[in-house]
């Protein structure tokens, strides 16, 4: 009972500045790993920090855990996305009459300009304070990294009769074993329900096998059909998460 009692009064983590999205948003940018708890619930998450002009934070909970939430609630945080986790074993996955193989540097510009134009359910979307503009900037900046061989394993496209139709890019994780994770997936517009999306996941899942134990995915419960395609694939719900997006002006919620 001590112990449990003296890790609720512990001092929540300290906002950490993300670098990658200060640069993007072009005003500070910081993820609360912890929440307001314990002896920490009268004092701001911001304290500390810039009291002027804009600043945005985000942070993730998990759904069990309502009673954080309702802590960075009252300290301007909104929830604005719950996040699913799927994971499953590799296996060797049926093959499709769409070509899948690894992205080379001429498939980038194609990559990037679907990254930019394929999304609407990301937690930059759904958050209406978040400008459309700035979320499809984000989602491309972060396919750009894998052109410049700063994120990531590897990317696959499909490509059907010449023209690049998707894509998905792969990170791992070797915290506990290697487990690989779909970091990111979009199929243009034009070629959507046409079987693309499928084809690039069941590639990966194949191409996982011998590599690692396991792989993941995550997505956005809003996002039905991608939902729909990982539990067709064969992944199974293996946690969620609430998305709390914070806005401040002047050190107050925005």
């Amino acid at each position: 009972m001590n112990e449990v009692r003296e890790r609720r009064d512990a001092p929540a983590p300290a906002p950490a500045r993300d670098s990658w999205l200060t640069d993007l948003f072009g005003y500070p940018v910081y993820r609360l790993s912890g929440a307001p708890d314990g002896a920490e619930a009268g004092r701001p998450w911001h304290a500390g920090l810039e009291q002027t002009g804009r600043l945005f934070a985000y942070a993730r909970v998990p759904t069990g855990d309502v009673r954080r939430v309702h802590r960075l609630c009252d300290q301007g945080f909104r929830v604005v996305d719950v996040s699913l986790k799927f994971r499953r074993a590799p296996t060797t996955m049926p093959g499709a009459p769409i070509t899948v193989r690894e992205a080379t540097a001429a498939d980038f510009a194609d990559v990037v300009r679907i990254a930019g134009s394929a999304f609407r359910f990301s937690r930059f979307h759904l958050d209406p304070r978040v400008p459309p503009a700035l979320a499809d900037r984000i989602k491309a900046e972060w396919m750009g990294s894998y052109g410049r061989g700063t994120r990531g394993v590897g990317c696959l496209v499909a490509v059907q009769d010449g023209t690049l139709l998707g894509f998905l890019g792969i990170v791992e994780n070797r915290s506990e074993g290697v487990v690989r994770i779909i970091d990111l997936v979009a199929v243009d517009a034009f070629a959507q329900g046409r079987g693309v999306g499928r084809a690039l996941v069941n590639h990966f899942i194949t191409k996982s096998c011998g590599v690692a134990s396991v792989v993941e995915v995550g997505t956005q419960a809003a996002n039905t059909p991608s939902v729909r395609l990982y539990e067709q694939c064969g992944f199974q719900l293996a946690g969620s998460e609430y998305v709390l997006h914070a806005h401040l002006q002047n050190g107050t919620p925005a």
